[in-house]
């Protein structure tokens, strides 16, 4: 099987890394993940990299308790759908460092890079995107 360099990962999923997506100038609409088409103006729209906001707000959330393979270890773990700030996307990622209990809508949090898993026997770390409540602490 081929792997693919963590380095390599890096340069060509950037915005896995860094929440970055496109934005289309003609109908001002945002992506994340990023497009290379609107779906809305097809080819008329003009696509262009948009860097979002780190910090967004929760719009709903789930507590996983029987998880897919790779993440057994984890449960129960939090995953939530985020509206970033600035009129960003809503982005889905795993809630980390927070007590079930405090979980709520509307909860500040910011992103964070984070591990996700380790890939196979190699144990290549993958890396992404996984958010945090704002507390004073982290401010």
């Amino acid at each position: 099987m081929h792997r693919t360099s963590v380095p390599m990962l890096w340069r060509r999923f950037k915005n896995k890394y860094k929440l970055l997506g496109t934005h289309c100038e003609k109908c001002n609409t945002d992506f994340y993940p990023p497009r290379e088409l609107c779906p809305k103006c097809r080819r008329t729209g003009k696509i262009v990299e948009k860097r979002f906001s780190n910090y967004g707000a929760i719009v709903t959330y789930t507590q996983i308790y029987a998880p897919p393979a790779g993440f057994e270890k984890s449960v129960p773990y939090a995953l939530a759908i985020v509206r970033l700030d600035k009129n960003g996307p809503d982005v889905l990622g795993q809630v980390v460092d927070c007590d079930a209990k405090k979980l709520k809508i509307g909860l500040r949090v910011e992103a964070s890079f984070r591990k996700i898993y380790e890939d196979g026997k190699e144990g290549i770390i993958q890396y992404g995107i996984k958010f945090m409540p704002i507390t004073h602490e982290n401010l």
